[in-house]
């Protein structure tokens, strides 16, 4: 389910050259957890009010069922009402969301110089089917107003708008990405391994209900389209150590000793040991297999190891949203014959941010080590150098110092 707004834009009080089309309507797509979520049928909020975000054993019933029909997952009664702007523990105390960015466009709506809209989507499910919603939602747009349609995407709202513009370039006029993971990594196996919080809600989001979302599972590398060297869950071996000459800065001198979150530092991927000086041994796993997460007990299964009837049925629904997953890195990468319309890139180059993990490292939880290995460049969730559409396709690079949840505050208004 997929909703918008429309609100007017005057064009007097634009300061960013990217959005200065008066008569080109705007849309604005928001990431992962950037909608909020209601029962259709008793009305009642699960994702997000303050007290569930303050409440530290809330469970929001986010779980979708794990039953697939035709590559399509069913459904719930969940869907989105609106896009997140913000999280108030008290009036005076507010985390912003998108609220700066909906503020802008409500605040011009009586000039009606310029539509603007929002897409809020079911971020739970798989990017497949919100990227055909979200294409077949552009296309009203367009015909709406008879014009072409422009774009400001976020995270993984971004990803979603490049897989419509492959699938229907005519109706783009431009696009502004802004912290989007358009090429393939491993950071995520973070949260599906450990869960992630939501405020003091420590229930909200566990690697059991992850494991039930179909958008979980679609930014992992592939044979066709790896990610660096550096990339990717490795075995840790306390012997094998790095000198201080082999790296720029000597706080990566060795594994396990140093913390790079805790020192708040990161590197550049160039300045990484190149492949043969890479000592340790990447973990041969292949990440649109169910049965080698299940082997290699990573995610949901690092701490569960169902049997039975239990393991078949988790690891049929893991296996079809891989599938899933997979085809829609196929549908998100570069097409070739399309004519790209213009595009620009805001990504993060000033927080440390997950590349490389280690099996069982001297920081390990249940086998996994995210914080010893050094951490290169990019928004603290999203690596620079994975932040970029393919080379083929023609973008301007905007570089901010922002973390990834308030990057969209980079781009002016």
């Amino acid at each position: 389910v997929y909703g918008y707004w429309s609100v007017g834009r005057d064009s007097e009080s634009q300061s960013c050259p990217e959005l200065s089309q008066t008569k080109v309507p705007l849309v604005l797509i928001p990431g992962l957890k950037g909608s909020v979520l209601m029962n259709n049928k008793t009305n009642e909020t699960h994702y997000v009010t303050p007290k569930q975000s303050l409440h530290g054993n809330w469970n929001l019933n986010l779980e979708l069922p794990m039953k697939w029909n035709n590559n399509k997952q069913e459904k719930d009664d969940l869907e989105a009402v609106h896009i997140l702007k913000s999280i108030c523990f008290l009036p005076s105390m507010c985390w912003k969301v998108y609220d700066d960015i909906t503020e802008w466009g409500e605040k011009h709506n009586s000039e009606k110089k310029r539509p603007f809209y929002v897409f809020f989507y079911d971020w739970r499910r798989d990017l497949v089917e919100n990227s055909l919603l979200f294409e077949e939602f552009i296309k009203e747009v367009s015909e709406k107003h008879g014009s072409k349609v422009q774009v400001l995407a976020h995270s993984m709202g971004g990803v979603i708008t490049m897989a419509a513009i492959n699938q229907n370039p005519s109706l783009f006029h431009s696009a502004l990405f802004v912290g989007v993971p358009f090429g393939s990594g491993i950071g995520y196996l973070h949260d599906l391994h450990l869960g992630v919080s939501l405020g003091y809600n420590q229930r909200a989001f566990t690697p059991e209900v992850l494991l039930t979302h179909g958008s979980s599972f679609w930014t992992f590398p592939h044979a066709g389209e790896p990610c660096s060297h550096s990339c990717g869950v490795f075995e840790f071996d306390d012997t094998k150590k790095w000198t201080p000459s082999e790296l720029p800065d000597k706080n990566y001198a060795v594994y396990g000793i140093v913390d790079a979150m805790s020192k708040n530092s990161s590197v550049n991927p160039d300045d990484i040991p190149d492949e043969e000086n890479w000592e340790l041994t990447r973990k041969d796993i292949d990440f649109y297999d169910a049965q080698s997460w299940y082997d290699n007990r990573i995610g949901y299964f690092a701490r569960n190891l169902p049997t039975g009837e239990e393991k078949e049925n988790i690891l049929q629904h893991l296996q079809n949203a891989l599938n899933v997953g997979l085809s829609f890195r196929h549908m998100m990468t570069y097409k070739e014959g399309i004519d790209y319309p213009p595009m620009t890139v805001v990504s993060g180059i000033a927080h440390p941010t997950l590349v490389t993990i280690l099996q069982n490292g001297p920081k390990a939880i249940d086998g996994l080590d995210y914080l010893s290995a050094p951490r290169v460049i990019g928004d603290g969730r999203i690596p620079y150098h994975q932040s970029f559409p393919d080379d083929r396709i023609p973008y301007k690079k905007v570089d901010s110092s922002l973390h990834h949840q308030v990057l969209l505050n980079d781009v002016p208004l």
